[in-house]
């Protein structure tokens, strides 16, 4: 036992400590002679009630052995989950003389256990904001769509004018809280390029003022020579809002928020708690606030995980910039201190190369109604909708509700079809296959797809690949109409044979 990996107890009948080995030391950090004569509440926790002692007791003065997991607390106050399992030593007269009570620790273990836990809760967390990311999207793309359509017709009435703007703001709002769904589940439509973080924190920084009010200081810190990132621009500007959020209710009486930017580089020497050897953009976000214990900090990033009040709060704030620092290939610390403020860090790799690249050429020509368009969309709103859009814009569109109505059609038009645009997931024929098909009638037909699940959940359900031209719902007409042009070809399109759908 001397020897034993496992830490050893050795009581009387009553509990009191007659002997320990040495790993019983180095768990619990108590010498032999700091705890013998002693009982083991010394290492209570506080974490248990009282019936659960009462059970262990029961089970071994009653002769049996009991098995169980427990916290302790150490000498030094820290905590440890332990397994133990103590076995009664009876006399010949079958009574019990002293308990031995092996112990093993398990708090790696259980922290792995709970990580594996929220890994799960994380995937499930993902299924359901994709599903409903798709139903939800649809929905605010007609509620958008026909906020277009009636700012199309009202002139210059300021009544009605003024009506709209709540409507785009809910569905702005409603867009935001979808992505945000899907950064946490790290499954958000992400379009990552080269991009200076500084000109984002400028271009974010009148919305923060608005949003942290007169009595909070904004202090940016930027250094002119911090390197690009490779990032989303929206995603970063979500980051820097959710953070400024909740500075500012950490902040009730005012206060002063920092955003700081550096260059920095580990070198392969240097013992970094997150990064690996590399260049980096430092990214800090400090404000005086409240601060935050060390339980809070332990919780901090947790799904759902708020102090605030019901109405405040929905807890996606931190977990959400968290997801979205991963995603984006970087790293993210967190420190606070109860009354003197929080620290955000994030961590994002640096490029050297200039900002932006090559933009997509924009086809200036103006359709004449000879530019055909096959439309397939099952919701019948959405397919009225993006039909008088594009017809209004001078395209001729031939609309159907599935892949097999969509080939038919195709078959009995008597001209050349330009673009095929198609949302992905649909009932009976899904939209790849669909593209597919009908370039066997028309080989150079360009294809733009659409839908509302996000492109990397399309992407990993081999649904359409990365090099596709696709736009996410919601979609403002605007950006829809210039996706349409850069979609269209010069290539001459053939009329063969169309095969109909089964």
């Amino acid at each position: 036992m001397e020897a034993a990996a496992n830490a050893v107890v050795i009581t009387d009948s009553e509990g009191k400590i007659q002997w320990t080995n040495p790993a019983f030391t180095r768990l619990t950090q108590y010498a032999s002679e700091e705890i013998v004569g002693k009982t083991p509440r010394l290492l209570s926790s506080g974490k248990h009630p009282p019936e659960f002692y009462k059970q262990m007791w029961q089970t071994i003065l009653s002769g049996d052995v009991w098995h169980g997991e427990l916290i302790n607390r150490r000498k030094d106050g820290s905590l440890y989950t332990e397994d133990m399992t103590i076995t009664p030593i009876r006399a010949s007269s079958g009574k019990a003389t002293h308990f031995v009570a092996v112990k093993q620790d398990i708090t790696e273990r259980k922290l792995l256990e709970e990580q594996y836990r929220q890994a799960q809760k994380m995937e499930a967390l993902g299924t359901l904001a994709c599903g409903i990311a798709h139903d939800f999207n649809n929905l605010l793309a007609i509620i958008g769509g026909y906020a277009d359509a009636i700012d199309d017709h009202i002139g210059d009435d300021t009544t009605l004018l003024a009506l709209l703007t709540p409507i785009r703001n809910a569905v702005t709002s409603g867009a935001a809280l979808t992505s945000q769904l899907l950064a946490l589940s790290r499954k958000q439509v992400v379009q990552p390029r080269v991009i200076s973080i500084n000109s984002v924190i400028r271009e974010t920084a009148n919305l923060l003022r608005r949003t942290l009010g007169e009595d909070i200081l904004l202090d940016l810190r930027l250094n002119a020579k911090v390197s690009n990132v490779i990032a989303d621009p929206g995603q970063l500007q979500q980051l820097i809002m959710n953070l400024a959020v909740n500075a500012r209710d950490a902040m009730p009486k005012g206060g002063r928020l920092t955003i700081t930017t550096s260059n920095i580089t580990v070198n392969p020497r240097d013992r970094h708690v997150l990064l690996r050897p590399g260049r980096y953009v430092k990214l800090e976000v400090r404000d005086t606030g409240t601060g935050m214990d060390e339980a809070t900090l332990q919780q901090a990033f947790q799904p759902f995980f708020t102090t605030k009040a019901p109405d405040r709060g929905t807890g996606l704030g931190l977990s959400t910039v968290y997801a979205i620092v991963k995603q984006s290939g970087g790293e993210l610390s967190l420190s606070s201190t109860l009354g003197e403020g929080t620290i955000v860090t994030a961590y994002l790799g640096r490029v050297r190369r200039g900002v932006g690249g090559s933009k997509p050429k924009i086809r200036k020509d103006v359709p004449d109604g000879r530019t055909t368009i096959l439309l397939v969309e099952d919701n019948l709103i959405m397919r009225k909708m993006i039909r008088q859009k594009l017809e209004k814009h001078g395209y001729t569109v031939i609309a159907a509700q599935n892949g097999a109505e969509a080939l038919d059609s195709a078959q009995r038009y008597q001209d050349r079809i330009h673009l095929l645009i198609t949302d992905v997931i649909m009932p009976g024929m899904d939209g790849l296959e669909l593209s597919a098909r009908l370039k066997n009638c028309f080989p150079g037909v360009h294809t733009l797809y659409m839908s509302g699940y996000s492109a990397q959940k399309l992407h990993d359900r081999k649904l359409i690949s990365p090099k596709e031209m696709f736009i996410a719902k919601p979609f403002d007409m605007k950006s829809f109409l210039q996706k349409v042009q850069r979609a269209f070809g010069s290539a001459e399109n053939r009329k063969m044979s169309c095969t109909p759908a089964p």
